[in-house]
């Protein structure tokens, strides 16, 4: 099965028995990231992490501070 990066637009070819082949042909909005791609995006949000600003808000709570 030959897929597409969605960030470095490179083609790759995946096993098309394998189970990330099978979840991209059913779930086709589901996106493939390359190994290069989402080992990058893991160590920028790691640095993110380590610098103390990052915060993830739940919908709750953004609701309630709205009130």
């Amino acid at each position: 099965m030959k897929v597409q990066c969605v960030l470095c637009d490179e083609f790759h070819t995946l096993n098309p028995h394998s189970l990330q082949a099978k979840r991209l042909r059913n779930r086709w909005i589901q996106m493939f990231l390359c190994k290069t791609c989402d080992e990058r995006i893991r160590r920028n949000t790691n640095a993110r992490h380590a610098t103390g600003k990052f915060h993830l808000y739940n919908e709750d709570v953004q609701k309630d501070e709205l009130i």
